[in-house]
C-alpha cells in the first residue's frame, strides 16, 4: 500500500501573543509512507484529521487534541501519536518572552495503490507470520483484470485465505468475500497460486514452517 499525506499548515494565534507557536522541522518528515496503520489499509480507511497541539513556553508539545475527525479513531489517534513524537517547535512569544501557545494542522490520509495487504488479524500457526515479499508487491490486479476483459479501477476488493509453504510459495487459495464481482474475484487465485510471494513464517525455534494468511486485493 502506498499513501498520500497532505498537511495543510494553519497558523494558530495565541491571544495576546506577538507570534504563534511555530513548527521548526520539515513537515514532510512528520508522517511518512510507512506510517499508515496496517488495519486502516486493510479496511480502506481514509480521511483528514485536524489537530491542535498545545506547545509550552519551554517549546515542548504538551498535548494533542482532535479538532476534526477523519471518521476513523485509528487514523486520528495515529496522527496525534506521530506528531507528538516527531514535531519540534519554537514557542509562542508575548512581548518577546516565550509563552504557552498552540499549533494547528490537518493531515489527510489517502490510500493510493492497488497492492495486496496481509491482514494481521488472521492468525496462522507460525509464531512469526508469513509476510509478503517484493514479488508479491509487484503483482498487478489491474493487469489481470484487463487481460480478462474486465475494466480496471473498479475500486472493488477481494479477501482471500492462502496457505504458504516453508519456502514462501502459495499452495492453496480460497476466496473469502469482498465487493468484487464473481468474475473479478475469480482472477485472484490464479494470479497467486504456485508463486513464491511470501517470506515464510517461523516457529519459536526460528525454523520456517507452513502458514496461513488472509490477504486483500484492491482492484
Amino acid at each position: 500500500m502506498a499513501l498520500t499525506i497532505i498537511m495543510a499548515m494553519m497558523l494558530a494565534q495565541t491571544p495576546g501573543a506577538d507570534a504563534p507557536a511555530k513548527l521548526i522541522v520539515n513537515p514532510a518528515g512528520l508522517i511518512q509512507r510507512g506510517d499508515y496503520p496496517a488495519l486502516a489499509m486493510i479496511d480502506d480507511l481514509e480521511g483528514a484529521t485536524g489537530i491542535a497541539i498545545a506547545v509550552g513556553a519551554d517549546a515542548r508539545p504538551k498535548s494533542c487534541r482532535i479538532t476534526a475527525t477523519s471518521g476513523s479513531a485509528l487514523l486520528d489517534t495515529t496522527t496525534c501519536t506521530l506528531l507528538m513524537r516527531r514535531a519540534r517547535f519554537a514557542p509562542a512569544l508575548r512581548g518577546g518572552t516565550p509563552t504557552a501557545g498552540e499549533w494547528r494542522n490537518r493531515v489527510r490520509w489517502v490510500l493510493a495503490s492497488q497492492y495486496v495487504m496481509v491482514d494481521p488479524r488472521f492468525g496462522g500457526p507460525a509464531r512469526t507470520s508469513a509476510t509478503a515479499n517484493d514479488a508479491f508487491r509487484l503483482l498487478s490486479p489491474d493487469a489481470a483484470s484487463q487481460a480478462a476483459g474486465i475494466p480496471a479501477g473498479s475500486a472493488a476488493t477481494t479477501f482471500i485465505r492462502l496457505d504458504i509453504d516453508r519456502g514462501g510459495a502459495v499452495t492453496a487459495c480460497e476466496l473469502d468475500g469482498g465487493s468484487a464481482s464473481a468474475a473479478q474475484a475469480g482472477l485472484a487465485c490464479p494470479m497467486l497460486m504456485g508463486k513464491d510471494l511470501f517470506t515464510p513464517g517461523f516457529d519459536r525455534e526460528g525454523n520456517a514452517v507452513p502458514d496461513r494468511v488472509r490477504v486483500k486485493i484492491r482492484w
